[in-house]
């Protein structure tokens, strides 16, 4: 009868031992997972994994740098004329593409583009100027092409048609080039304007 108490009695403290094991275990995994300033450990991987979700962005922003920055003023001409200035920023070596296309090579050269949203608020005075291009041979195509190297500025002079303030829109692309070419995304520029109609 006492080896049978004794028996009963150390499963018992057995089970009960087992039983709080188990729970204080449970607590500790509630802690971590819920409070991860309480484990030195989980808040490394934390820190691991948060890093290298932002290394995958930083990455990508260095893959996606581009070789020209653009730039936009405006010149006032009068109270109802508009000077819209566009200047190109390029890398040293790096050039890109005049305005005026290559007639019969439109494929093969990227011309900057500079497009207008068309609006009833203003229109465009002449088409638009830019600085002196740079001639310059190209063996792919065996054509003599239009480029600009270091700065360039495209300027666009606008009449207003209304009063006030008013916005001006449209979108900007272009190609640069060194030993290999890069196209830029098609991005969107904004101009805010204001003053008198030319009516």
């Amino acid at each position: 009868k006492v080896d049978v108490f004794f028996n009963w009695h150390h499963l018992i403290l057995s089970k009960l031992t087992f039983h709080t094991y188990f729970i204080e275990r449970k607590n500790d995994l509630y802690s971590y997972l819920y409070y991860p300033n309480n484990n030195p450990m989980l808040k490394k991987i934390m820190l691991i994994v948060v890093l290298s979700v932002f290394g995958v962005k930083i990455t990508n922003a260095q893959i996606i740098k581009l070789h020209s920055q653009w730039a936009f003023s405006t010149k006032k001409i009068n109270d109802c004329e508009y000077d819209l200035i566009f200047t190109v920023t390029l890398d040293k070596g790096w050039h890109t593409f005049s305005i005026v296309p290559l007639k019969g090579f439109e494929k093969e050269v990227a011309t900057t583009e500079i497009l207008f949203t068309p609006g009833k608020e203003y229109t465009l005075v002449g088409s638009i100027k830019e600085s002196k291009p740079t001639p310059e041979y190209d063996p792919t195509i065996e054509q003599t092409v239009q480029v600009h190297y270091n700065k360039v500025t495209f300027t666009q002079r606008v009449k207003l048609k209304s009063a006030g303030d008013l916005k001006i829109s449209g979108t900007y692309q272009n190609q640069s080039c060194k030993e290999m070419c890069e196209t830029a995304p098609k991005r969107k520029f904004n101009f805010d304007l204001s003053g008198v109609s030319c009516n």
